[in-house]
């Protein structure tokens, strides 16, 4: 208790000067005051990512101990593996930055605190639910049951391929005030469909994603497809000089073609990070006679980014479908017209189908 400097929240070791300081992090401005040699992170899940670069950069104080190298531990209990955590040490490690991390799982069997009953209902538990033994039993991060896209991976845009850029971009947006409103951008290449998140904001009219939109340089020459049901929003994008199309909302046929390709989302950023925990948690309702099966239609909550996202992947593919068939027709029956009716020794109504 000497050590203890309760106004200051510290522990300071006499003998060697070594300091602990411990802060509560839900004001970021806490964490730019530190310069630190160690950081440890408890309950590390309940932050977002942002928060954790911060603390990353203040392990920049010099080391006095010769060999030791400045390290953070972070500790937390285990989670779906759309958690910023899981994704960042897991699931979606850059090559270069795996030897620089050591993994270590615990259950209940290492703790000698625990008590025989509670330890009995868990197995109980985990007998009847496979994510709750696959999760807190073997330590693997849970993928959300009746989770729709599955096809999604997630990668930050600074590591997409270079030839993703030269794609021109189109959009989809779904409408929002109290709820948030949403801008995803989508390139398709080489099979795939790159997405990022663009705007996710709520309390905004459509004026202010308007002005948005034209700072990011959208211009006329890229395709818009916004949610229909507005259409009064829709004439405002028009009349600010974007291309603008209202979606197909078939909402199960837009999710059956967004499920049939491959889908690389940016989960950079506060915006990309959010955005991310929306996409994974878009499932499918469960069904009311079976809590252990889902029936065919999604969750109608926070499924904004999923809205915009099937808006422009959906509409674009049927659009494109229609824009080929009738190149298809058209030049099929100008090249038939060149053959049978313009030509000279074709009699005109001595074939099987006379267009007149």
């Amino acid at each position: 208790m000497d050590w203890l400097n309760k106004s200051e929240n510290q522990i300071t070791n006499p003998q060697n000067g070594s300091r602990f300081t411990f802060i509560g992090l839900d004001d970021p401005e806490k964490i730019k005051s530190i310069n630190a040699n160690y950081v440890w992170i408890e309950e590390a899940t309940e932050l977002n990512v942002d928060k954790f670069n911060q603390l990353d950069l203040r392990l920049r104080r010099d080391n006095p101990v010769p060999g030791k190298i400045n390290q953070m531990f972070i500790s937390y209990n285990p989670i779906s593996y759309n958690n910023w955590v899981i994704r960042t040490f897991h699931t979606n490690v850059p090559p270069e930055r795996e030897p620089q991390i050591y993994r270590s799982f615990t259950n209940f069997t290492q703790n000698k605190y625990v008590k025989l009953e509670n330890a009995k209902n868990w197995l109980s538990t985990a007998e009847n639910n496979e994510m709750f033994y696959q999760t807190y039993i073997l330590g693997i991060p849970g993928i959300p049951m009746g989770q729709i896209y599955q096809n999604i991976s997630f990668e930050s845009s600074d590591h997409w391929p270079i030839e993703v850029w030269d794609i021109r971009p189109y959009y989809g947006i779904d409408w929002g005030f109290i709820d948030p409103m949403v801008l995803v951008e989508c390139r398709n290449y080489n099979g795939k469909l790159y997405i990022r998140c663009l705007y996710h904001e709520t309390e905004r009219k459509t004026a202010d994603l308007i002005k948005f939109m034209k700072s990011m340089g959208i211009t006329s020459a890229n395709e818009i497809y916004y949610d229909s049901a507005e259409a009064d929003r829709g004439a405002e994008l028009l009349a600010a000089g974007f291309t603008a199309y209202k979606a197909m909302k078939n909402i199960k046929a837009g999710i059956s073609y967004c499920q049939s390709i491959p889908i690389i989302f940016d989960d950079s950023g506060d915006i990309g990070e959010r955005a991310a925990q929306e996409i994974l948690g878009y499932t499918w309702e469960k069904d009311p006679d079976n809590q252990d099966k889902y029936i065919d239609e999604p969750i109608e909550t926070d499924n904004h980014v999923a809205d915009a996202l099937r808006y422009a992947a959906f509409t674009r593919h049927l659009r494109s479908v229609e824009v080929s068939t009738g190149k298809l027709e058209i030049n099929n029956v100008k090249e038939w017209m060149d053959k049978k009716m313009f030509n000279p020794s074709v009699e005109r109504g001595t074939g099987a189908f006379d267009p007149y």
